[in-house]
């Protein structure tokens, strides 16, 4: 399945990009960059590695808050956009798969994992959260911002988790090659951090300025015992 993930975000790039940088997604702009940046600081991390970092927008914010940053993303198009905005900047290539299937610890340990808006599978997500208590020391934490589970309910979607498909309507350019991803309720993310060595401490939902419903949901754990 994470292939054909890493081929529709291969094949969109480009759009992905433009998106980004004309600031296209409102709630982005209103809500979630903000959120996702003040969740971080209020840590107090001074190093931390961004899983699924995209074009990089976040390691360059966080970087001008005084954050050293390292990014991580299976997308190569998009690692060489991040590496084209931050020539001092830390990018890799890496899947999530290889991740996985690597776990044999990390070069160095962070303050953070961050995950933005970047996990789409269902087993391999919970197996991602058990390897990455290695990319952090004993007092790290994990930081994951994703959509809320309240935001499909408008759509009759049945209030279970399950997968559904993006197909990037709403956008304003032509992305195209739809790609399937496993939706989860507020209990089952609690319970994909909690049984995968993360001790849940922290519950944010973001609200949209103007509808005044949840944008997002953002989780912080600490590494369990």
């Amino acid at each position: 399945m994470e292939n054909n993930i890493l081929q529709s975000w291969e094949a969109n790039a480009a759009h992905w990009n433009a998106a980004i940088d004309n600031k296209e997604l409102l709630s982005r702009q209103l809500v979630t960059n903000e959120a996702i940046i003040n969740a971080v600081l209020n840590t107090g991390a001074k190093t931390i590695v961004d899983v699924g970092c995209g074009e990089g927008w976040l390691c360059r914010a966080l970087q001008q808050k005084g954050i050293q940053t390292y990014g991580i993303d299976g997308t190569a198009e998009l690692v060489a956009l991040a590496r084209s905005k931050d020539a001092h900047g830390r990018y890799d290539c890496i899947s999530f798969q290889s991740l996985v299937a690597a776990d044999e610890g990390w070069q160095h340990q962070y303050d953070a994992v961050v995950i933005n808006f970047a996990l789409y599978e269902e087993a391999q997500t919970e197996e991602l959260l058990s390897v990455l208590r290695n990319a952090v020391h004993a007092a790290g934490c994990l930081i994951i911002q994703t959509l809320h589970p309240c935001f499909f309910l408008k759509e009759g979607i049945s209030y279970q988790s399950q997968w559904l498909t993006e197909d990037w309507a709403g956008l304003q350019r032509p992305f195209a090659q739809p790609y399937r991803w496993f939706y989860r309720t507020m209990s089952d993310w609690i319970k994909a951090i909690q049984l995968n060595g993360w001790q849940l401490k922290t519950i944010l939902e973001p609200l949209h300025p103007e509808t005044k419903k949840a944008a997002s949901l953002i989780l912080i754990a600490n590494v369990g015992a």
